[in-house]
């Protein structure tokens, strides 16, 4: 899991320097919309 973590670490350092701040913010509300539900879908077992 680590070398996962690593390589997905240098693909973001990577990808962050072509992209505007804008479409940087915009991946990270969508993964916290992806988050929102499956920490409530968790916690109801």
């Amino acid at each position: 899991m680590g070398v996962s973590i690593l390589i997905g670490s240098f693909i973001g350092e990577f990808g962050s320097t072509y992209m505007p701040e804008s479409g940087i913010n915009l991946v990270y509300g969508i993964l916290a919309l992806i988050a929102s539900p499956l920490g409530a879908m968790a916690r109801k077992k």
